[in-house]
């Protein structure tokens, strides 16, 4: 009886052991799996966060873009940017030619306006750094004036030829630029911490804008000027002077630093 009993004891504790064992061993088991899972996950989730809005300011001026990283290696992105400038009496000498350079003291207003859509190629999914290819909305604007002085015997220099101001009145200068110019460009950004939210971005680059479109024209002349035959020929000269110097900026560099959140 004894005996019995104490092979009774002896199988209900390896029972009991065994059962112990199994456990600690499914435990370890899915602990092991559930670590695995973890690393798995970790090494799926991308090095980056998708959705970057910036505020940023530089050559083309004060604004913002928004970015889409929708893979590891590419993105999309878009923007607005704006700045305006007025100077008063600027000076521009147009380069001589046969009949001669003229110097005329502008007053200026400069308009930036722009919208760059590009798409961004992250050469590393580990890397913020990417090469664009896009586009910018072109508005820019160069406008200026010549105020008649009302001084008298006043005059303008309309390609090499002098003309009494009280004649000719305000000249009006014009110049645009293409208004869709493609653009190359590389960038990147520095975070502030682990978590990749806020960052320091820089963008460098150079957009072809071709050559400006130059109007310019004298809206309130004496009409008695029509009935001279080199007046609207001497405007047009001097705007073909204008246009000419303006073909040597067909390109347009793009330098904007900025602040980002990326979410």
């Amino acid at each position: 009886m004894a005996l019995a009993l104490s092979v009774t004891v002896l199988e209900r504790t390896h029972n009991t052991t065994m059962q112990t064992s199994n456990k600690k061993t499914i435990g370890l088991l899915i602990c092991g799996l559930v670590l695995s899972a973890a690393r798995m996950a970790s090494a799926d989730e991308p090095n980056y966060r998708a959705v970057t809005i910036s505020a940023e300011g530089g050559t083309t001026g004060l604004g913002g873009s928004v970015s889409w990283r929708f893979s590891d290696n590419f993105g999309v992105r878009g923007g607005a940017n704006y700045f305006s400038y007025k100077m008063d009496e600027f000076t521009y000498t147009t380069r001589p030619t046969g009949a001669g350079s003229s110097d005329q003291k502008y007053n200026v207003t400069l308009r930036l306006l722009s919208e760059p859509i590009a798409l961004d190629y992250y050469p590393s999914a580990k890397s913020s750094f990417h090469i664009s290819a896009g586009a910018l909305v072109n508005q820019n604007r160069f406008s200026a004036t010549v105020k008649n002085s009302g001084v008298l015997n006043s005059t303008y220099t309309l390609n090499g030829v002098d003309y009494l101001q009280s004649g000719v009145g305000d000249l009006n200068l014009e110049v645009k630029q293409q208004t869709l110019s493609p653009y190359l460009s590389i960038g990147g950004s520095i975070y502030f911490g682990k978590a990749h939210h806020w960052a320091m971005s820089g963008e460098l680059g150079v957009a072809y804008t071709g050559s400006p479109k130059v109007s310019l024209s004298a809206p309130n002349h004496d009409p008695a000027l029509d009935a001279t035959p080199n007046f609207s020929d001497d405007v047009n000269g001097e705007e073909r002077k204008i246009a000419k110097d303006a073909k040597d900026f067909k390109f347009y560099p793009i330098v904007k630093i900025g602040v980002s959140y990326s979410f």
